[in-house]
Formats: structure tokens, C-alpha cells, sequence
């Protein structure tokens, strides 16, 4: 929601413009985690019809995979830290 908010065009007390000035980096790294798309989509140029809005029925779309990798994401992410410092506090041990 900060992010949201700050994006509007308002003359913001200066208070207020340092915290949007903080959230600044952290709207930079989700941008560029989520643009990902070019890479997910495996058609050719040549596949592509213009005016053809409609996806074939077997093909997932990139909207879903992104969708199960942003959910999954925190969960894999948090194993990953447990088995880190449980390995680390293995071998402290």
C-alpha cells in the first residue's frame, strides 16, 4: 500500500516523502523479480496470432505460473533459512 500511495502525485509533507523515499529500493527489487515474463513464455514469434485472444485449453499461462511462484516463493525461501541455520547450528555444536 505504500508503494501504491507514494506513486500518487501529492505534495507530501517532507516526513512523509522520507518514508516513501525508503520504500523507493523495495519497489525497485519486486519490479525486477516479477518482470520474468519473456522468459516464461515458450512460443515463438511465429505462434503468436495479433487478434487471437484466446489461449489454447492445455497451455498454463504466465499469469498462473507466476502465480504459483509467488506463492510458493516465501514458503521455499523459508525452508531454505531453516536448513541453513540448522546446519549451521549443527556444525557450532
Amino acid at each position: 500500500m505504500l508503494l501504491i500511495t507514494a506513486s500518487f502525485d501529492m505534495s507530501w509533507p517532507q516526513e512523509v516523502q522520507m518514508i516513501f523515499n525508503l520504500a523507493a529500493p523495495i519497489q525497485q527489487v519486486t519490479s525486477s523479480i516479477t518482470s520474468f515474463d519473456c522468459y516464461m513464455d515458450k512460443r515463438s514469434k511465429e505462434d503468436i496470432e495479433v487478434y487471437n485472444f484466446y489461449a489454447d485449453p492445455n497451455e498454463l499461462r504466465i499469469v498462473y505460473q507466476k502465480l504459483f511462484i509467488m506463492a510458493f516463493l516465501p514458503i521455499l525461501l523459508a525452508i531454505i533459512s531453516y536448513s541453513a541455520w540448522w546446519i549451521i547450528l549443527k556444525y557450532q555444536n
